[in-house]
């Protein structure tokens, strides 16, 4: 999945504006939530690129924050990413969200990729 442009408020999960592989359909497009409907060890990843402003990124996982990061970019384009491997159990659930502070909203650029799958 991946995201440009404004991000949906904080406390809220990311909604994205671009499928790129969802085949089986477990990333919910409308919401930003991924449902487990296989029991099993997941791995999920995100990948974001930001400039001019700072941003926190959160991974939730049935309302419970499992993964935090933070990077702050000033004039250049700076890389934020993080990476968990999860048990999950038929019907958790797991979603970004993040938060994006800037003292100049509208030059402010944020793209994040969202990724999970089976192992």
């Amino acid at each position: 999945m991946k995201l440009s442009g404004k991000l949906s408020s904080p406390a809220k999960p990311i909604t994205f504006t671009e499928v790129l592989y969802n085949d089986q359909e477990h990333l919910q497009e409308d919401t930003g939530v991924f449902t487990c409907r296989v029991p099993g060890n997941y791995h999920f990843h995100f990948d974001s690129e930001l400039q001019l402003c700072m941003m926190k990124i959160w991974m939730i996982r049935n309302k419970t924050q499992v993964l935090e990061k933070r990077q702050v970019s000033a004039k250049e384009y700076r890389n934020l990413s993080g990476t968990l491997t999860l048990q999950l159990s038929l019907g958790e659930k797991v979603w970004l969200e993040a938060e994006v502070e800037s003292e100049q909203p509208d030059q402010s650029t944020v793209t994040i990729y969202f990724s999970g799958f089976l192992m």
